[in-house]
Formats: structure tokens, sequence, C-alpha cells
């Protein structure tokens, strides 16, 4: 969670002029936000891809990542006196974010009936001996994800971002609005 303290000095004698100001002002931070949470999630998906385990489902094209929308923002919505947005992750991203198992599956060559997978391993029942094994298909037993925390660390890293983007913003609408009312 990021936590913004904005100092909005002269706001409230625009307020009290303006009854559009709120909204303008609501709308400007929420844009603010998008934008820089779209940045930040580009970075993401660009971290998870060049984590081994990601170079390996999806290689150098990530276009899945995006087109599959498995990486997301949340779209800023006010609860309270707050607004909350934020990363969303689905899917594979989601395990290497959060971390956890996979679960047990069946590996099959990509090449159908033809194709063999190719591995250094035993044969069965005979220990002590390494050689090549060549088979249409494995029962992988599933295994741990460790967590890396890509979209939290992104977050904390652009923190300074968001906060002069939003800054920027805010003020861009003040100054209209004290130009517009002469205060």
């Amino acid at each position: 969670m990021i936590s913004l303290s904005l100092d909005l000095k002269g706001a409230d004698e625009l307020i009290a002029k303006s009854r559009l100001l709120p909204k303008l002002l609501s709308r400007a931070v929420k844009n603010s936000l998008t934008r820089t949470l779209r940045r930040t999630a580009t970075t993401v998906r660009r971290d998870i891809r060049g984590a081994a385990i990601g170079r390996g489902i999806w290689g150098k094209d990530a276009s899945g990542l995006t087109a599959q929308k498995l990486v997301t923002i949340i779209q800023p919505h006010a609860s309270g006196d707050s607004i909350v947005t934020g990363l969303r992750f689905r899917g594979i991203p989601r395990l290497i974010e959060e971390g956890g198992r996979t679960k047990p599956h069946k590996i099959q060559s990509r090449k159908g009936k033809a194709g063999l997978l190719v591995f250094e391993g035993r044969p069965r029942g005979e220990w002590g001996t390494s050689s090549i094994v060549a088979i249409r298909s494995v029962q992988h037993p599933g295994g741990r994800v460790r967590a890396h925390g890509f979209g939290g660390s992104a977050l904390r890293r652009d923190e300074r971002l968001f906060a002069d983007d939003v800054n920027a913003s805010i003020r861009r609408v003040l100054d209209a609005a004290e130009a517009a009312h002469g205060v």
C-alpha cells in the first residue's frame, strides 16, 4: 500500500467558490494514478518476463501477459476519504508474484505422437546408471514457486513518481481554478 499525503494550500477558498472543483480534483488524482500505474504495470510485465520462470513460459514475446490480461491495473475508485488502486495478477503471474504450488500435471512433447521428450535420467529399475531417456510424456509431480513480489517492489519503487504526478495534476487544477475565480 502506498500512502500519499498532500498539502493543498488555498484549496478551501477555491472549493467554497466552485462546486465543480472537488470533482475536478478527484478526476485529476484518479487520472494521474492511472497514468503512473500503467507505467508501473509495464515494468512489472517486463520484470516477470525477465525472471527465469517467465522466460521459460513466454520467451522473448510477452504479448500474452498483456493480451490475456494477466497483469492489469485496478481502476482508481473512491473508498471513504481514500482512493484505492493497484495491480491485479491472474494465472501464472499471480503464482510468480505471490508464490505457491503448481499442481501435478502431464508434460507432453510438442510434436504430438512423432515428438519425444529427451533428457538425461535413469531407466526404470536401474539404479546407479545414467543415460539419455526419450519418452512421449512424463507426469510432473508439481512443485513450489517462491514469491517474487515484482508488483509490490515496483509500487514501492515508483512511490515518488505517484506523489509527483498527483501533485502536478492537482497543481494544474488549482492553478486553473485560481485563474478562473481570481483567488
